[in-house]
């Protein structure tokens, strides 16, 4: 099976939660803070507290708001920014950093030139991260955002070959995922797993919403997916459990997805 990971997203990143996350058999972690938690945290400190749970820390999220690669006024600074985060994560590891495209809204007329800032500053981007031995995952964003579908998403990782895309399962408002899928294949490095109901992001549990998981992982599979099964789900009460959420609610879940799939019970990462 793929490897099971679950971001800390809406999260208190302690001791504790890392704990929750090794009982549970979740193996992944990605790093979801503020900014300033980001720039204040020591990743060394981090690092040895997940090593002592069994726990891998697979990707950060790069904060954004004051940090937007589709403006050019924030050029300078997102960049900065990103780069210190990018230099201390990495040197304990850690090699994949999801950032968002862009803010929203984004009027039509501004659109083009929103591209245009965020292609160079994303090209950029790739570079800094490859100096640390590390990808920038470019995610896929709904509504007015850039990168809302499959076309937008490989226009803006057209300017380097070394950017690769986070694939949000919740996202997309306009295009089926197996086409996203299937559109953007390899350059696929890592996920952001929940179910939705086609007309806006939920970040619900998978089988709450509308997706098709079978097809889903099937098309997964047919391009060569080997990344992590990375949840972006927050803990809240859920409609289909009728309680609150735990973390080894998110293994038993992963299994019921994946496991049909995977019928040598190998993993696939």
């Amino acid at each position: 099976m793929y490897k099971i990971g679950l971001s800390t997203k809406g999260k208190v990143l302690n001791e504790e939660l890392i704990r929750q996350y090794s009982l549970a058999g979740i193996e992944l972690m990605e790093l979801a803070i503020s900014q300033l938690e980001l720039e204040e945290l020591d990743f060394c400190e981090l690092k040895a507290t997940t090593d002592k749970y069994s726990v891998e820390i697979a990707s950060v999220h790069l904060p954004c708001g004051r940090c937007d690669v589709s403006k050019a006024e924030a050029h300078d600074y997102t960049l900065t920014v990103f780069e210190d985060i990018i230099k201390r994560a990495s040197s304990v590891g850690i090699r994949r950093f999801v950032v968002h495209p862009s803010t929203e809204p984004i009027a039509d007329e501004e659109r083009m030139q929103r591209m245009f800032s965020a292609k160079n500053c994303l090209s950029e981007l790739a570079d800094i991260a490859a100096k640390y031995n590390s990808v920038i995952a470019v995610e896929v964003l709904p509504r007015t955002c850039l990168g809302k579908n499959s076309q937008e998403i490989l226009e803006l990782i057209s300017l380097n070959n070394k950017l690769m895309v986070c694939f949000d399962t919740n996202h997309l408002l306009k295009e089926d995922s197996t086409d996203f899928i299937r559109n953007v294949g390899k350059r696929i490095v890592t996920t952001h797993v929940s179910d939705y109901n086609f007309i806006d992001e939920q970040h619900w549990m998978p089988g709450v919403g509308k997706i098709n998981w079978d097809k889903l992982v099937d098309t997964l599979l047919e391009v060569g997916y080997n990344g992590p099964w990375m949840y972006e789900v927050a803990f809240y009460e859920s409609g289909r459990l009728g309680r609150r959420i735990v973390c080894s609610d998110f293994v038993d879940n992963a299994r019921e997805i994946l496991l049909p799939h995977f019928d040598d019970g190998e993993r696939n990462v």
